[in-house]
């Protein structure tokens, strides 16, 4: 009669490989291996090292000094560099003892500049740093040196220096001005850099191409070799010992010195050419002769000349009194 006991259930296997076992003899659940989200963390891994790549790179290139290209937008005409033009020899005022000087200067690279004399005429181009130098000849007395820049684009600047040849001076530099006051023989100038200066005569001063002391008038020009007054009264005021002038009112002889002419040819008719002055309504004209110095990329004589070419020319009268071209340069566009 005694019960035989049952045997005692058999031990749950083992978990496998990613499950567990609850407590409870509860089933067993399966266990997240995390594999996709290893996959996103390496995907943001590339994605984080490729940027921090661009940023480098871009911060190496800014520390180079590298520049993003400027891209020119079609149809858009770049402006013209601002035309200079400067006389630095000889100086303002200075006497020379030599009839023919250098004359030099500054302006673009490339730039053509066309000056005068009282007597001389000369067309030069600059070199690549713009500085440009030729040979003149001086008139006696004061001589104004006109300096005129043009560039393919009409754009132009002038420049003016006085100058005087005398054979009996040393070489020096004088005082120069256009008289602004007169007053008891003290002539207010003023200079080119438009500071003033006085300068006053006595009986020993010495008057040169303007006649006496009591003619000269308010806008003459005066180029002064001058000493410092030992009148202490005077107060600064330099006393000339020799004085050139050069009267303000054009006289017979200005009228004959050479010109220097700019624009635009707009007619040609024989051998007379019409120009146009660059933004006016100014026309001048002038004859072309075999003499006549044509500088252009083509072409010889008159025939080198067309209609709307940008001109840079000295002229002179001839015999006849009619301007006839002695120097052309074309300016290519």
């Amino acid at each position: 009669g005694q019960g035989v006991s049952s045997p005692p259930p058999p031990p749950p296997p083992p978990p496998q490989s990613g499950e567990v076992t609850l407590a409870g003899g509860e089933a067993p659940q399966a266990f997240p291996t995390h594999r996709p989200v290893r996959k996103i963390a390496i995907v943001i891994g590339i994605i984080l090292a490729a940027a921090g790549l661009v940023v480098g790179v871009f911060f190496f290139l800014q520390g180079r000094g590298e520049q993003t290209p400027v891209v020119e937008q079609p149809g858009v005409t770049p402006t013209p560099a601002q035309l200079t033009l400067s006389i630095e020899n000889p100086k303002n005022g200075q006497v020379s003892s030599t009839e023919e000087i250098t004359v030099s200067g500054k302006t673009l690279s490339g730039g053509v500049v066309g000056f005068v004399t009282n007597v001389d005429g000369s067309l030069v181009q600059s070199d690549d740093s713009g500085s440009f130098t030729a040979r003149a000849l001086l008139g006696p007395g004061i001589n104004e040196i006109l300096a005129v820049a043009v560039d393919a684009s009409g754009q132009t600047k002038e420049d003016t220096i006085y100058t005087v040849f005398d054979a009996d001076e040393k070489n020096q530099t004088a005082i120069a001005g256009v008289v602004t006051t007169i007053r008891d023989g003290i002539f207010s100038l003023k200079q080119k850099q438009g500071t003033s200066l006085s300068v006053g005569t006595n009986s020993s001063t010495v008057v040169v191409g303007g006649g006496a002391i009591p003619t000269i008038k308010v806008g003459d020009v005066l180029v002064a070799i001058a000493t410092e007054s030992v009148q202490a009264t005077v107060s600064g005021t330099q006393i000339a010992t020799k004085l050139y002038v050069k009267e303000a009112s054009p006289s017979a002889l200005s009228s004959k010195k050479p010109q220097v002419m700019t624009g635009v040819i707009a007619g040609i008719n024989d051998a007379i050419v019409t120009i146009k002055e660059n933004n006016a309504e100014v026309f001048h004209e002038f004859a072309v002769a075999s003499s006549s110095a044509i500088k252009t990329n083509g072409g010889t004589g008159i025939a080198a000349l067309q209609l709307g070419q940008q001109i840079l020319a000295i002229v002179a009268p001839g015999l006849t009194d009619e301007l006839l071209a002695k120097l052309i340069h074309v300016l290519d566009k």
